[in-house]
Parts: C-alpha cells; sequence; structure tokens
C-alpha cells in the first residue's frame, strides 16, 4: 500500500489530531494497557479484564483525553442489578469503511497519513489498532504496554470530522 513505502508522516492539519497523538504518546511505556493487566471503567466505557487487548480502548481512552468523542458501539446487556457493558469501536471496525463511528471519517488505505489519524490493520480476529506519530509509526497496545508499532499496521485509517 501507500503507507509501506513512506519515510515519514509530516505535520498534523489540524489540532484535534495533534492533541490525539500527544495524548498517545504520553503513555508510551506505561503498562495500565497490557493484555495481563486489568483496565478499570473509565470515559464510559466498562472495565477489561486480565487477557484481553486493549488496543481499541487505548486508542479510545487517547482521543478522549484529547477532548475528542468516541462513541459507545458495543452494549452488553447484563441482569440486574450489574450494569451493562459498554465499549468502544473494536480494531476491525476503526479499519472497516461499512462501520459507521460517529463523528469519525473513514480514510482508506491511499490517503496521506497524519499524525493524529487512527490506523487499524485487519483481521479475521480482532484486528490491531494505533494512532499514526510524526514518524509513521504508530502508538498503540501492545502485549506489554503502550509502545510503537512498525509502518506495516499503517493500512486503513481514520480522522475525526
Amino acid at each position: 500500500t501507500l503507507f509501506r513505502s513512506r519515510d515519514h508522516v509530516g505535520v498534523a492539519s489540524t489540532q484535534d489530531l495533534l492533541a490525539i497523538r500527544n495524548a498517545a504518546l504520553a503513555h508510551i511505556g506505561h503498562s495500565e494497557y497490557a493484555v495481563d493487566s486489568h483496565l478499570a471503567s473509565a470515559n464510559g466505557f466498562s472495565a477489561v479484564g486480565e487477557n484481553r487487548f486493549k488496543c481499541n480502548r487505548f486508542v479510545a481512552d487517547a482521543a478522549i483525553e484529547a477532548g475528542i468523542a468516541v462513541p459507545v458501539l458495543h452494549t452488553i446487556p447484563r441482569p440486574w442489578p450489574a450494569p451493562d457493558g459498554r465499549y468502544p469501536p473494536i480494531a476491525n471496525e476503526w479499519a472497516n469503511g461499512n462501520v459507521a463511528i460517529p463523528g469519525w471519517r473513514y480514510l482508506g488505505s491511499e490517503v496521506y497519513p497524519e499524525p493524529g489519524f487512527i490506523a487499524g490493520h485487519p483481521s479475521r480476529a480482532i484486528g490491531h489498532c494505533g494512532i499514526v506519530d510524526y514518524d509513521g509509526l504508530t502508538i498503540s497496545a501492545r502485549p506489554d504496554g503502550v509502545g510503537r508499532n512498525s509502518r506495516l499496521m499503517l493500512e486503513i485509517g481514520r480522522a475525526h470530522v
């Protein structure tokens, strides 16, 4: 794809994109989103237990920290008195142009990536997503915590509208 041949990305075209990138960058090296960690409920989303991938929650939380709304796309009903489960878009949904995410525009794989874009790598399972940094790498929740990924993940993008 277009992204695999780029050496760098450039600059963010909006303050919102820059704010998302900066919020993501502030988490690098932290383990709160690691697979073996328990992530508490926050930002209107339910907790995510141990042994669960959390890249979609990281993307949603970073955007919300930047002041950008991310909708609850999944509500799992639970019997009373337990509250219903509420979750942001999963990685495959960030990377799918057929899934509407209110407030976010699907860009596809032929758009030149900018810092702050949400990049997704779809898969038959759950996929992976992260936030584009200045050098074209992505910042995402990895198995051991928040870190940077290769450019190879930059296949599909979304941007806040």
